[in-house]
Order: C-alpha cells, then sequence, then structure tokens
C-alpha cells in the first residue's frame, strides 16, 4: 500500500491513509510525494486553488534534497 510523502526540515514523514481518508494541507509551501502504488491500487486527487489575501510572501527553505 502506498503513503503519502511529506518532506520537511527533519527529514521525510510518511502517513498511511486508509480507504476513505483524506488529507488537506497546503500543496504550494508543503514539498510532497507518494510512494509508488501497489498493484491494483488507485488514488484520487482533487486539486482546489485559492488565493490567500493579506499574507506577506512566503517561502520554502532548509529542506532536504529530494528522494531519487
Amino acid at each position: 500500500m502506498s503513503t503519502i510523502v511529506f518532506i520537511g526540515t527533519n527529514g521525510y514523514l510518511e502517513y498511511d491513509l486508509a480507504l476513505g481518508d483524506c488529507v488537506v494541507f497546503d500543496g504550494a509551501l508543503t514539498p510532497h510525494g507518494r510512494t509508488s502504488l501497489a498493484a491494483g491500487e488507485s488514488v484520487v486527487l482533487i486539486s482546489l486553488g485559492f488565493r490567500a489575501q493579506g499574507q506577506a510572501a512566503r517561502t520554502v527553505a532548509h529542506l532536504p534534497p529530494a528522494p531519487r
């Protein structure tokens, strides 16, 4: 079973999601990915776009390199 992976300053955090689970996060500022899907496994991605108002420019820094 595949997992969602978040890349942070402390390394990689993997989360297993059960059937029907979901996760909501700021994908523009949260480096993320997935491990490989298992045979017969599928994932549904839903993307919502919006522009936050009144926030200073945000940046991402000091992250480990992406896995290869």
